[in-house]
């Protein structure tokens, strides 16, 4: 398990860098904000930003998961030079690797957000603010099957178990099967929850009932 005094040291780095691209950016000068991006990346996660470029949400997670165990910190590093990469060429009319750096952000956000505790990351509601935000900005198209499957996870965590049922069930019905024992998984653990978190949800004790016969059907 990754300490916190580790993911706060990289945090630290990180804000700092961070501080300075946003000067760069604010006085236009994007190359040389790229190049603090591309310097970051190679000093805290030991990658070209060029590299992430070319790996889908899941190998960059797999990258990032030694041992099978996610490593937190390397992962918001990354989702934070993602979306600042995605900032960057926003500003320079690049808008479709904007959207794909902006993509891959959410998708670490959202990994971090679903497997770890977050009492344990720093700063962790300006992250999950971070994910509405980007939410938000890429809602104009169709969340991208790795998006929708880490957000099932991300809104049981924040408790809002009807939009975790919805995006299951969608999955589910453009074909990804793989989905149900996962789903079986997730409805046993609501039926633990007591009626009124439930009901907070907006995911009353019966229809989970019923959504675990459907998925047992299957």
């Amino acid at each position: 398990m990754f300490q916190r005094d580790y993911i706060l040291r990289l945090v630290e780095q990180l804000s700092k860098t961070l501080g300075a691209i946003l000067t760069l950016r604010k006085a236009k000068r994007y190359n040389e904000a790229e190049e603090a991006i591309t310097e970051a990346a190679k000093n805290l996660v030991g990658l070209d930003v060029r590299t992430l470029h070319t790996l889908s949400l899941d190998q960059i997670v797999f990258l990032f998961s030694p041992g099978g165990i996610l490593d937190p910190g390397k992962s918001l590093v990354v989702a934070e030079l993602l979306y600042e990469d995605g900032e960057l060429k926003t500003l320079k009319g690049e808008d479709g690797d904007a959207y794909q750096s902006k993509v891959r952000a959410l998708g670490l956000y959202l990994e971090v957000s679903g497997r770890e505790s977050l009492e344990r990351i720093p700063d962790a509601d300006r992250y999950l603010e971070k994910i509405e935000t980007l939410l938000g900005e890429l809602a104009s198209n169709a969340p991208e099957p790795e998006i929708q499957k880490r957000l099932i996870w991300h809104y049981e965590r924040e408790g809002a178990f009807a939009d975790a049922e919805d995006t299951l069930f969608e999955l589910i019905d453009a074909g990804h099967a793989e989905l149900v024992p996962e789903g079986i998984e997730l409805y046993e653990r609501l039926l633990t929850k007591p009626d009124e978190a439930l009901e907070h949800g907006k995911l009353p004790r019966e229809e989970v009932e019923e959504g675990l016969a459907q998925l047992r059907a299957r």
